[in-house]
């Protein structure tokens, strides 16, 4: 195990390692996302198109990874009302607001500050363009650790795939709070670790990945907010 490289995903090759990673996770280890054909095992699904997705490498294999979508450009269907998302952003909504889904580590680095440094990336990268308020959910047994970190417990929502999760904001701006937690977030939500690294939204990528998995896969879809569906 050596020093790990975290970084946003910048082409079609990372963007399967990714969805390989997702898979071994979600449905081999978890067994969710069970009712898809296995395919070729990658779990690319359309919230990945528009979105920016961040990744750890152990040398070359993926470790760990977290999608962060903007809510001011990009859609994200049924979480807004799952989330209560205007109300629980306020102001910041959502303009100023991100979405945080597909965070996971692999098994050997799961009681290691990976989560937290991926959660950062994510901080340094919203600050960077305005954002001030963050959401994202887990599974119970997360809940003491994300509240360590400095994320606040708002709501709870039975999800179609993952049962009972717990959705959590974020506040970037109240660096009073954190500094006083003693949150590993601090430095990414003063802004302190914003840098230039190559950017890119996953939109191009996640169509190529698409015509490439075989067989074709049929999206999983969930409602949506204005009564049409998405798929996830």
């Amino acid at each position: 195990m050596g020093a790990l490289s975290i970084r946003f995903v910048s082409n079609v090759a990372e963007l399967r390692q990714v969805g390989r990673f997702r898979h071994a996770v979600y449905v081999e280890e978890m067994h969710r996302h069970r009712d898809r054909p296995d395919g070729d095992r990658l779990l690319i699904d359309p919230m990945d198109d528009g979105a920016y997705i961040i990744a750890a490498w152990d040398g070359t294999a993926v470790v760990g990874t977290v999608r962060i979508s903007l809510c001011g450009s990009a859609g994200i269907g049924a979480y807004e009302d799952w989330y209560r998302a205007p109300e629980v952003a306020g102001s910041a909504w959502p303009s100023r607001t991100a979405l945080l889904t597909r965070l996971m580590v692999a098994p050997e680095f799961r009681r290691t500050t990976l989560s937290a440094r991926l959660c950062g990336a994510c901080f340094s990268f919203g600050v960077a363009r305005g954002v001030t308020c963050a959401l994202m959910d887990c599974n119970e047994h997360l809940l003491p650790y994300f509240a360590r970190i400095g994320w606040i417990l708002q709501g709870s929502f039975d999800h179609p795939d993952y049962g009972r999760v717990f959705t959590h904001s974020f506040d970037l701006a109240d660096v009073g709070r954190l500094r006083g937690l003693r949150s590993p977030l601090l430095r990414a939500a003063a802004g302190a670790d914003s840098g230039g690294a190559a950017i890119v939204t996953t939109s191009a990528m996640v169509a190529a990945c698409m015509e490439r998995s075989a067989p074709k896969r049929a999206a999983h879809v969930l409602p949506s907010r204005k009564g049409g569906r998405i798929a996830a």
